[in-house]
């Protein structure tokens, strides 16, 4: 019909009625060119048109026919560059596509474009798009940083520092650029971006070539100008990386802001290096405490009432005992695998007991299986609401997670039921300053842990007297009202 009556007023209904039966028929490819004979019918509402391209580019793509594909979602980007967000999608596809084809100059014109898009959209702009915009910024700034790294100090040094230092500026802009969109994972990536190129440039002042022909003693004194140079750029570094960190309290916990983390830990070890102490698996299993009845409420009981002279709870028998240890023993040994079955089956077996279930809980950790320790722990906490070592074994889950404030609720709750346990005390001193930002009240924790230790634990002692430090430069001074 089509080649036999090319002007009939019917033509628009064959192409509709072709790329219908093209798709029920399974044929993609066939069905896109029909679409894209819509779009281009000057008879077709632009809506029409726009939406008809989209489909065409789609199917095109689910087709396998990339070039044509990506013909059409330029062609659309050229013809509808409204709706903003619809056209944002094309140029990423397109984008992306110079990513996956290797073509890097192709895919910055369109990360380009999707920027300059944005920008120019005005009260147009979307969500959508300034978080496109901001990737975008950020990946072309990535550019910049490379370009900053490629460059080597060598004598003479004012030259190179000179240019190295321009290239960091220009990268700095971009970065800042991208943390001005505020999309939160952008945020995060390009503050820890900006802290590494501060600390790139101290590491490269440090092992920079020296001038020629220096004797001993005047290396000595140019490596000290040196380490003058490079200082202000590791203070800057660990500023900006704790600009990330800080992020944290507000439950902020991404890759970049753990990368952060890892970075001061180098930079600042007695403030950022503190580290959680996992619980040590459970040697013994400690029975149930045992209810006996009061002598007064014994003697009105009747004689016959077991009550009367039994206790309540059994103490543990024998062939739990016997399993628990040697499940203790292979956790002691390192031989995981072959202790779970034994604490599972004991758990099932053991109803009564905490212990088996907050071992299986710690095995479960040590392995990554978050999910199956926080069962785990959950059921140690039925069978004993003051078990001490599940609270703590929760608490580190959420840590590990970024759920800081169901970390530190777990961990108030542990000490609710068991304020001697030293463990607690130290771990949540660690939450509190790390990541919560109270450091005064992670002082007293520390000092807690130690003084019921009665230890004289010197990695402690040295973050205790980092925190005392802290803590003093930040009360006000006396007649400052806070």
């Amino acid at each position: 019909f089509r080649s036999a009556w090319p002007s009939s007023a019917r033509q628009p209904d064959v192409t509709r009625n072709l790329a219908l039966a093209y798709l029920e028929g399974g044929r993609p490819g066939d069905a896109a060119g029909e679409f894209e004979r819509i779009a281009a019918s000057p008879g077709e509402t632009p809506e029409v048109q726009r939406e008809a391209l989209w489909r065409a580019a789609d199917l095109f793509e689910k087709s396998g026919q990339s070039a044509r594909a990506m013909a059409s979602y330029e062609n659309y980007v050229k013809r509808f560059p409204a709706p903003l967000d619809d056209a944002m999608e094309a140029r990423l596809k397109l984008a992306d596509h110079a990513r996956d084809t290797q073509d890097p100059a192709r895919r910055r014109t369109w990360l380009d474009a999707m920027i300059a898009a944005d920008r120019e959209a005005g009260g147009a702009r979307t969500d959508r798009s300034r978080y496109l915009a901001a990737r975008a910024t950020l990946e072309v700034t990535s550019v910049a940083r490379d370009q900053f790294n490629a460059i080597a100090l060598v004598a003479p040094l004012k030259q190179s520092l000179a240019s190295k230092k321009s290239a960091m500026e220009h990268a700095i802009a971009g970065y800042q650029a991208s943390i001005d969109y505020s999309v939160a994972e952008v945020t995060t990536a390009a503050t820890y971006e900006m802290g590494e190129l501060y600390r790139r440039l101290a590491a490269d002042l440090m092992s920079s070539e020296r001038p020629a022909n220096l004797d001993a003693e005047a290396i000595e004194q140019y490596d000290l100008l040196l380490e003058e140079q490079a200082f202000p750029f590791e203070e800057k570094a660990a500023d900006v990386h704790g600009l990330n960190a800080a992020r944290a309290v507000d439950g902020l916990y991404d890759e970049w802001v753990r990368k952060s983390y890892a970075v001061l830990a180098e930079l600042e070890p007695a403030r950022y290096g503190k580290t959680l102490e996992a619980e040590p698996f459970l040697a013994e299993i400690v029975p149930p405490a045992v209810a006996t009845v009061p002598a007064a409420t014994a003697a009105v009981l009747p004689a016959k009432d077991p009550a009367a002279a039994m206790p309540a709870e059994p103490l543990v028998p024998p062939a739990v005992n016997q399993e628990f240890a040697q499940a203790v023993q292979m956790l002691q040994a390192g031989d995981l695998v072959n202790a779970r079955p034994l604490l599972e089956r004991l758990v099932a077996t053991a109803p009564l007991f905490a212990e088996p279930a907050i071992n299986l809980g710690l095995l479960h950790a040590r392995e990554s299986r978050a999910a199956e320790a926080q069962a785990s722990f959950e059921e140690a906490l039925r069978r004993d609401p003051k078990a001490a070592a599940a609270y703590n074994g929760i608490a580190a889950l959420h840590l590990a997670a970024g759920r800081f404030r169901d970390a530190e609720s777990a961990y108030r709750q542990s000490l609710a039921v068991a304020p001697d346990h030293a463990l607690t005390h130290r771990n949540f001193a660690v939450l509190l300053d790390l990541y919560l930002r109270q450091p005064a009240e992670a002082l007293r924790h520390f000092e807690a842990y130690l003084a019921m230790t009665g230890t004289s634990d010197k990695q402690v002692s040295g973050w205790i007297a980092e925190l005392k430090r802290r803590v003093g430069n930040m009360e006000p001074p006396a007649g400052v009202v806070s």
